[in-house]
């Protein structure tokens, strides 16, 4: 509920869509120039219809401002025949010119740019990401690689699995012939 004075006008808002407000007046406190921008009575038995689940204590406060009284302690059926009650009232009271609605349109994200736009600093470069340093090789010495295993083909002692399984394969084989 938002109750302003305005030039020494009370008015009352309510949310219409996104990016739009309607701001109601007493009949009387409307100058003519402004007649132009009114809200249609059909329109505003619409928004008040959805103004009691979403406003509700925006349209009490209208139903007050009219001379109406909303009643305390009212059950939840009772509650619901008075709000009928209460958009009647006031959709007969648009109908008649004793409350009239302006449409006030807002910008969709109603922030303005600054003036002068303070100065942007560049962002720090990233810094690169580097692949690790490749590990060293250790140090094979080729000679003496072949020479270990020249040895051990002659002297018949394994130096791999596959070797080891080929000599075992071949072992009953050499000793049936």
């Amino acid at each position: 509920m938002t109750i302003r004075t305005s030039r020494g006008r009370e008015s009352w808002s309510l949310r219409f869509g996104r990016n739009a407000h309607i701001r109601i007046y007493r009949g009387m406190d409307v100058p003519p120039d402004e007649a132009v921008v009114r809200v249609a009575p059909t329109l505003m038995r619409w928004t008040l219809e959805e103004g009691v689940r979403s406003a509700p204590s925006t349209l009490r406060s209208l139903y007050e401002a009219l001379g109406g009284v909303w009643p305390s302690g009212l059950t939840r059926l009772e509650r619901t025949s008075h709000e009928v009650r209460l958009v009647k009232r006031l959709a007969d009271a648009f109908e008649s010119g004793a409350l009239v609605a302006l449409m006030e349109e807002q910008p969709v994200g109603s922030w303005r740019w600054p003036e002068a736009l303070p100065e942007v600093q560049p962002a720090a470069q990233p810094r690169p990401i580097r692949a690790p340093p490749p590990r060293p090789e250790p140090q094979v010495d080729a000679a003496a690689q072949a020479k270990a295993l020249r040895d051990a083909a002659q002297s018949g002692v394994p130096f791999c699995e596959e070797c080891e399984k080929l000599r075992q394969s071949q072992q009953p084989q050499r000793a049936a012939a």
